[in-house]
């Protein structure tokens, strides 16, 4: 908002954890930084934003992109993803090293690893954003065949059995095993031997999953572990 000719952020107590928090002020500062945002967003005096994880918006998904770039810089992350094991491992370094959300550091994650992965943020048993990488949208079949907001879990994954018990997710409870890519992406053109990791966020009441092949080729580190382990 503006304010006595200054301008001011103010970011809800109801943020369920100080990475929330940071992610939050920092997209508040790329509608601050980036050209044409001040002028479209503060013609009342006041812009209130949400989570804009899913959001259509193109000035959202600058700002969103401007948080993740600030908080998560490109040559960190990297360092980071080298020295980590491939799916949740990656993700969890990336969230500490950078003081981000899980959620922020899954989609960063999606956005700069060479491996075929896909994460999946879901409520209730429905999805409410997904994002793959690079190298896996370009598989056969995956392009535009992502699971969409609205789309429902698919039954006997670890995050539709996360997402059965509320209890389980706010214990950040973890369910892990291996799975196919066409269980997750029905449109592709021949299956492929995944890994599904799936977590539950605790007072955030998602799940996060991340997706990734069994032996992808661009990783030192692929694991694949049991079910519901």
């Amino acid at each position: 908002m503006r304010k006595d000719g200054e301008f001011v952020i103010l970011v809800s107590v109801k943020c369920p954890t100080a990475e929330h928090r940071r992610f939050s002020a920092a997209h508040e500062l790329g509608h601050y930084h980036l050209p044409g945002h001040l002028e479209a967003l503060l013609a009342s005096g006041v812009h209130h934003s949400g989570p804009a994880y899913s959001s259509t918006d193109p000035l959202e998904q600058e700002a969103n992109a401007f948080a993740s770039e600030l908080l998560m810089p490109e040559p960190l992350v990297g360092s980071i993803l080298r020295q980590e094991d491939i799916g949740l491992p990656s993700v969890r370094a990336l969230a500490e090293g950078c003081e981000a959300s899980f959620t922020a550091a899954a989609i960063r994650y999606s956005q700069l690893t060479p491996d075929l992965v896909a994460i999946v943020l879901s409520h209730g048993g429905t999805v409410e954003f997904s994002h793959v990488s690079r190298s896996l949208w370009e598989y056969p079949g995956v392009a535009g065949g992502n699971p969409k907001r609205g789309d429902r879990i698919v039954r006997g994954t670890g995050a539709h059995r996360l997402a059965r018990s509320s209890k389980k997710v706010m214990e950040v409870a973890e369910d892990s095993g291996p799975t196919t890519l066409r269980v997750w992406f029905p449109g592709c053109e021949r299956d492929v031997r995944f890994v599904e990791e799936s977590v539950g966020l605790g007072r955030y009441g998602r799940v996060l999953t991340v997706l990734y092949a069994a032996k992808s080729p661009g990783s030192r580190r692929s694991r694949v572990p049991r079910k519901g382990s």
